[in-house]
C-alpha cells in the first residue's frame, strides 16, 4: 500500500514540474470554503481559456518551485492551496479568477508567477483591468493610423500650398493682372 503511495506521489510531483515547463503562468489561491460546486464552476470558464484550476499537495508544489530555485514563494504553502495555471494568454483567466473571487470570498488570490517574475495580489488584480491583448492592438492600429494621417497632412501641405500659388498666379494672368 504504501509503495502505491509512494508511487503516487512521484507521479504527482513528475506531471506537476512538466507542467511548470510548458506553462505561461500560475496563480497560486487558498480555496478553504469553495463548495465542489463553486469549484466545478471555476474550472469550466477557466476550460475555455486553455486554463486549468487545480488542487495540489502544497509539499509537491513546494519541492517543484524549490527544484526551479524559486525560493520567494514558500510562505504561500501554508492551509489549502489550488494552482491556477494558465498554458496559453494569461489576460482572460487572472480576469475570470479575479471576477470569481469578487463573487466567491473564500476564494483568495495569493500571488502569481509568469516568466519567472512573482506578483503580488494587487498586480494581479491591476492586470485583470486591463483590456484584452486584440482590444490593445486594435488601440495602437488606430493611433498609429491617426499619427500617419496627420504626418501625411503635414507632407502634403507645402506641394497644397505651392498649388494654390500656382492658382493664384493663373487667376491673375487671366484678368490681365
Amino acid at each position: 500500500m504504501e509503495q502505491t503511495a509512494q508511487r503516487k506521489y512521484k507521479y504527482d510531483y513528475n506531471q506537476i514540474a512538466k507542467g511548470f515547463e510548458s506553462i505561461s503562468g500560475v496563480i497560486f489561491t487558498e480555496y478553504s470554503g469553495l463548495t465542489v460546486g463553486e469549484m466545478t464552476e471555476l474550472r469550466g470558464k477557466l476550460k475555455k481559456q486553455a486554463a486549468k484550476y487545480i488542487v495540489v499537495k502544497n509539499r509537491i508544489t513546494s519541492a517543484v518551485l524549490k527544484q526551479l530555485k524559486i525560493t520567494d514563494l514558500n510562505d504561500l504553502f501554508k492551509g489549502p492551496t489550488a494552482l491556477l495555471v494558465i498554458k496559453e494568454s494569461i489576460e482572460e483567466p487572472i480576469k475570470i479568477l479575479v471576477d470569481f473571487s469578487k463573487e466567491h470570498e473564500n476564494l483568495k488570490i495569493k500571488k502569481g508567477l509568469f516568466s519567472g517574475r512573482i506578483f503580488e495580489h494587487d498586480k494581479i488584480v491591476s492586470i485583470a483591468k486591463l483590456p484584452n491583448r486584440n482590444v490593445l492592438i486594435a488601440e495602437l492600429a488606430s493611433l498609429l493610423k491617426t499619427n500617419l494621417v496627420n504626418i501625411l497632412t503635414v507632407l502634403q501641405a507645402p506641394m497644397r500650398d505651392f498649388i494654390n500659388v500656382l492658382e493664384q498666379i493663373k487667376v491673375k494672368k487671366e484678368k490681365g493682372e
